[in-house]
C-alpha cells in the first residue's frame, strides 16, 4: 500500500517499473492512492451492493459511528440510521438505482455504535460494474455544522428583537449604499412595510431631493473613515412627506476594505417643530416663559444659567442675581448628585429628558421635589439647554400619605383576620370544654369527687368564655367612644391588697410554678385617697399581671405603685418572664397584635389585653408604657392624674 512519507519512491519505483508492459500500473496505483485517501479522510467512505448491504468502510468510520469498520461489514445500510430517517434514504436510494442519478446532499438521522444520534449528509453514486450493482459514497458527521447554523440563527434573531425593541431607526447599506437591513422603528418612519421590499433601493433616495447630494458626499466621507459622521437631514417618506432625522453612519470594513455602512436614524420632527415655533414667536416665548408657575431655566452646554423665569425665583428662592453666570453646582441645588448625572447622560444621549423626578436645595435650604423635562435647543445659533421643573413636593407628601394609609388600612384588615382566627379558636376552646364536661356529668357511674371537679372545671371555663367576652365588648366600647369612666374616690391601699389577695390566693395563677408574688406600695397611708375609676384601673392591673404570670415560669412577680411626680400616680407590674424583643415592644399596645403572632405560640390569649389597657389609660388621661429585655424579664407601667 503507498505510504506518504519519504520511503515512497525508495520502496515502491521498482515495483511500481515492474509492471510497466503489463497494463496492472495504473490499476494498481490507482487503488492504492484511494485506499490512502480513504484512511485519511475524516469522512466515511462506504460501498455496498445492490441490495444495500456494507462492504467497505473506510477507518473514519470508528471515529463518526464508533464501530470497527470489520464490524460493520456485511450490516444492512439502513442499520446505520435512526428509524425515522430509514423510509427516506431508501425512498432516495431507490431513485437513484433506478435512474443512475447521483444522491446528493442527503441529510440523515444517524447512530453511532452506543446507541447517540448524529445529523449525517450523504452523498453517494449508484453504480453496475462487469454485472455487479451497488451504491459507493461518502457520509460526513454535519452536526457541528448544524449547531453553529442554529446558533447564527438564534443571535441573528436576538439582534434583530433588540433592533426592533430600540426607540431610533437602525439600518445597513452596502458599499454602494444600497439598502440591506431596516429595524422595525426604521420602517414605521419612513411610512414603509416589509411587502414593499426597499431592501436594495439606495440610502440616498430616503432624503429629499435638496439633500441628496450631500447625503451622497458624507458617505464618501464616511467610508474613509473608521468613528463614521452624523448630522441632521430631510428625509422624505414613502407617501412623499418630508420630516427632519438625525443620522449617524459609521462605515463597516471587512478585511481592511469597505464592505458597508450601519448607522441610526431619529425622527427630529418634534424637537424641529419646537425650535421653529421659538424662532418664530419669541415674544409669545418669553411670555410663556416669565409667567409659567413652573420653574423654568435655559442654561448654557457648560451649565451655566444663561435665563430664568419667575416660576424658578418663586420655587427656589433664587433671583437672576443669584445664578446668571453661575452653574447648578454653584449654587449647590441639586440635593442628590445622582439627579443631575441622570439629566446629563439622557441630555448626551437623546437631547432629551422627560418626567425626571429629582429633589432640589432651596435658597433657604429646604428640599423640594420637582418633576423635571429637558431638552436640547437652538438659541442665537448655539446649542443650549432648557429645563422645566413643576414643584410636585405637596403632591408627594399627598401620595406617600395616601401609601402610608393604604399601607395601614391593609395591616389593620390582615390584623382584624388573624383576630378573628385566633378568636374562633380561644371561644371554641372553652366552650368545647363546657360543653363536654357537661355531657360526662350525665354519666351514671361518676363519683361524686369526680362531678364536683367537673363542675368546677365547668365553671372555671364558663369564666374563661365569660372574660373574652368582656374583652370583645370593651374593645368595642373603646373603639366606638362609647365607654365611659367614673369618679370615685378611693383608698389605694385597699384597692392594691384587694388586688394582691386576689392572686396571692389563687392557685390558678401560679400554676404550680413557685412563682414570688410581691406587693410594693410605696404610698403614705394618710396621701393614699385617689379620685379615678377604680374598677378600670383594677382592670387595667389585672391585664399586667394575668401577662406577667402567663410568661414567667421561675422567679417572681411584682405589683407596685408610687409617686411618678407631683401630678401623676403611677402602677406597675414587673416580672421576670421572657421579656420582649425590642422589635416587638412597639406594637403589644395595638389591637389585635401580640409579641409571638405564630400560629405555633405556646401561651393562648386573644390579643386584646394590653389594647384595652391602653385604651382604659387613655381614658383616665394618663400614659401607658413598658421596659423589657429579652429573656430578662418586662415591667409595664401606667401613670394616672393623682388628685
Amino acid at each position: 500500500m503507498l505510504q506518504n512519507n519519504d520511503g515512497f519512491a525508495e520502496r515502491n519505483t521498482k515495483e511500481i517499473n515492474s509492471m510497466q508492459g503489463t497494463g496492472l500500473k495504473d490499476e494498481w496505483l490507482v487503488k492504492e492512492l484511494f485506499k490512502s485517501f480513504a484512511e485519511q479522510t475524516t469522512d466515511v467512505i462506504f460501498i455496498t451492493n445492490g441490495q444495500g448491504f456494507i462492504i467497505y468502510l473506510s477507518a473514519a468510520n470508528k471515529q463518526v459511528f464508533g464501530y470497527d469498520p470489520e464490524e460493520m461489514v456485511g450490516m444492512h445500510f439502513t442499520q446505520m440510521l435512526s428509524p425515522e430517517s430509514i423510509d427516506k434514504a431508501v425512498t432516495e436510494f431507490r431513485l437513484a438505482a433506478a435512474n443512475f442519478l447521483p444522491t446528493k446532499s442527503l441529510v440523515l438521522t444517524m447512530k453511532r455504535k452506543d446507541g447517540s444520534s448524529f445529523q449525517g449528509e450523504l452523498n453517494g453514486n449508484y453504480f453496475a460494474i462487469n454485472g455487479f450493482t451497488g451504491t459507493a459514497g461518502t457520509i460526513r458527521d454535519i452536526t457541528p455544522r448544524i449547531e453553529a447554523g442554529e446558533a447564527l440563527k438564534k443571535s441573528e434573531a436576538r439582534f434583530r428583537e433588540l433592533a426592533d425593541s430600540l426607540p431610533e431607526g437602525v439600518y445597513e447599506a452596502d458599499s454602494e449604499g444600497h439598502l440591506t437591513y431596516a429595524n422595525k422603528r426604521a420602517f414605521e418612519m419612513f411610512g414603509y412595510n416589509e411587502a414593499d421590499e426597499p431592501f436594495g433601493m439606495s440610502v440616498l433616495n430616503l432624503l429629499a431631493q435638496e439633500e441628496r447630494a450631500r447625503g451622497a458626499e458624507r458617505l464618501k466621507q464616511v467610508s474613509t473613515i473608521i468613528s463614521g459622521r452624523s448630522g441632521e437631514y430631510l428625509a422624505v417618506k414613502k407617501d412623499g412627506t418630508t420630516f427632519g432625522v438625525y443620522v449617524t453612519t459609521s462605515p463597516i470594513f471587512e478585511n481592511g476594505a469597505l464592505s458597508g455602512f450601519r448607522g441610526t436614524i431619529i425622527d427630529i420632527t418634534e424637537k424641529k417643530a419646537i425650535e421653529n415655533a421659538l424662532r418664530e414667536s419669541e415674544e409669545k416665548y418669553k411670555a410663556a416663559f416669565k409667567t409659567s408657575p413652573d420653574s423654568i431655566n435655559i442654561n448654557d452646554m457648560s451649565g451655566l444659567y444663561v435665563d430664568i423665569n419667575n416660576g424658578f425665583t418663586n420655587i427656589t428662592g433664587y433671583t437672576e442675581e443669584d445664578v446668571i453666570g453661575k452653574s447648578s453646582l454653584d449654587i449647590d441645588i441639586w440635593a442628590k448628585p445622582d439627579d443631575r448625572k441622570a439629566l446629563v447622560a439622557g441630555l448626551m444621549q437623546n437631547g432629551v429628558v422627560d418626567n425626571l423626578q429629582a429633589d432640589f436645595r432651596m435658597k433657604d435650604g429646604r428640599i423640594k421635589t420637582g418633576l423635571m423635562s429637558a431638552r436640547i435647543i437652538k438659541l442665537n445659533g448655539k446649542p443650549h439647554i432648557l429645563s422645566i421643573t413643576r414643584d410636585i413636593t405637596e403632591r408627594k407628601k399627598i401620595e406617600d400619605e395616601l401609601r402610608a394609609a393604604k399601607e395601614k388600612a391593609e395591616e389593620s384588615d390582615r390584623l382584624k383576620s388573624a383576630f378573628l382566627s385566633n378568636m374562633s379558636h380561644e371561644i371554641r376552646t372553652p366552650l368545647n370544654a363546657i360543653l363536654g364536661f357537661t355531657n360526662l356529668l350525665n354519666e351514671p357511674d361518676l363519683t361524686e369527687d369526680e362531678r364536683q371537679q367537673f363542675s368546677l372545671l365547668i365553671k372555671k371555663r364558663s369564666f374563661d368564655l365569660l372574660n373574652i367576652i368582656s374583652d370583645i365588648l370593651d374593645i368595642s366600647k373603646i373603639e366606638s367612644g362609647q365607654l365611659k369612666v367614673q369618679n370615685i374616690t378611693e383608698d389605694l391601699n385597699l384597692l392594691m391588697d384587694d388586688v394582691y389577695y386576689s392572686y396571692k390566693h389563687n392557685p390558678q395563677f401560679d400554676s404550680g410554678k413557685g412563682i414570688e408574688f410581691r406587693l410594693n406600695n410605696e404610698l403614705a397611708a394618710d396621701k393614699c385617697k385617689l379620685t379615678s375609676d377604680p374598677y378600670r384601673i383594677k382592670q387595667i392591673i389585672n391585664n399586667f399581671l394575668c401577662n406577667a404570670f402567663k410568661f414567667t415560669n421561675r422567679g417572681f412577680v411584682e405589683l407596685g405603685c408610687m409617686k411618678a411626680d407631683k401630678n401623676n400616680l403611677m402602677f406597675y407590674v414587673r416580672d421576670s418572664g421572657c421579656g420582649i424583643a425590642p422589635a416587638k415592644q412597639s406594637v403589644v399596645f395595638e389591637r389585635f397584635r401580640q409579641a409571638d403572632e405564630s400560629f405555633t405560640r405556646k401561651h393562648e390569649g386573644t390579643g386584646l389585653g394590653l389594647s384595652i389597657a391602653k385604651g382604659l389609660v387613655d381614658l383616665l388621661g394618663g400614659k401607658i408604657g413598658l421596659i423589657s429585655e429579652q429573656g430578662n424579664g418586662s415591667t409595664f407601667y401606667f401613670t394616672i392624674p393623682f388628685k
